[in-house]
């Protein structure tokens, strides 16, 4: 019978430390396509006329995480200089972009903008979709399996208390 050593904790530090480093590379991927949103943000609002139809993208608090949105600006004929907004989808935000007189100049950088923020969004869902399921799982798995590793913790440190009782410290446990 071979002698096996156990397993090494540098090993296992090793491991903790390729672990966070994923984890960084993927936020920190998440920051550079946040900070992608924004100056693309900056292009809307320079490319586009102050008239109805204008497309934004604004940042806001959404169940106690900033997120990016795409709205869509009409001007109110009630109240000078009035706006609203509402929320759209970035999918098929191509089909939004206004063609008329004042929005004609830049029409087809528009539409090339518009097209690689969907991609972005797309991108970034993706992303925390997978940050989600890494930390879920991992949470999800320790909570279910704390119980069983209690239990085996406690009958292993048990045998070892009677094993230690009956030898009455002719034996040295390690």
């Amino acid at each position: 019978m071979a002698i096996q050593s156990p397993p090494s904790i540098d090993d296992l530090e090793g491991l903790r430390a390729r672990a966070k480093e994923a984890v960084d590379t993927a936020v920190d991927y998440l920051i550079r396509i946040d900070n992608l949103l924004e100056r693309m943000a900056d292009l809307l609002y320079v490319m586009q006329p102050f008239q109805s139809g204008r497309i934004a993208i604004d940042f806001n608090l959404h169940r106690g995480q900033i997120k990016p949105f795409v709205r869509v600006y009409r001007k109110l004929r009630a109240g000078k200089g009035k706006w609203t907004s509402t929320n759209v989808s970035h999918l098929g935000l191509t089909k939004r972009v206004k063609r008329s007189r004042e929005f004609e100049p830049n029409h087809k950088l528009m539409l090339v903008l518009c097209e690689r923020i969907t991609q972005l969004f797309v991108l970034r869902g993706q992303m925390q979709e997978r940050l989600r399921v890494l930390v879920y799982g991992a949470t999800l798995t320790l909570q279910q399996r704390n119980g069983e590793l209690e239990e085996l913790e406690a009958l292993v440190n048990g045998m070892l208390e009677r094993v230690e009782m009956q030898f009455e410290g002719e034996m040295e446990v390690e």
